[in-house]
């Protein structure tokens, strides 16, 4: 199961067989460690990552306060203001949702840029 490219080589017994049978250590070593990249890597070059992170922490947030939303023009205000005071941590998921949008627009603009400016 150890075929290919890798450079990874377990210390020990323990990882060795570990490495034979699951290759988890190597598929991290490999993917994170030995990754090559360019010699003129800066942090511009994150913003893809965080975009990412970004949009998966805005698609959960959205799920779970959808969940506790009452889309009824008379029950909206009331549906927000339970989820803020009721809901275990609900004013953290919707601040996380609000402010996770506007950062998100700013890394989309640093990204965009960092590809205009780095080509």
């Amino acid at each position: 199961m150890s075929e290919g490219h890798s450079t990874y080589t377990p210390k020990t017994g323990i990882g060795r067989w570990f490495d034979a049978r699951m290759p988890l250590p190597r598929l991290v070593y490999d993917s994170f460690v030995a990754y090559p990249v360019p010699r003129n890597l800066n942090y511009m070059w994150t913003f893809g990552g965080i975009l990412s992170i970004m949009l998966v922490s805005q698609i959960l947030t959205g799920i779970v306060l959808a969940m506790h939303y009452t889309s009824d023009t008379n029950l909206a205000f009331d549906s927000v203001e339970k989820i803020m005071r009721d809901v275990n941590s609900g004013w953290l998921l919707r601040y996380l949702h609000s402010n996770g949008a506007s950062f998100f627009f700013v890394a989309v603009y640093i990204h965009i840029f960092r590809g205009l400016f780095y080509g």
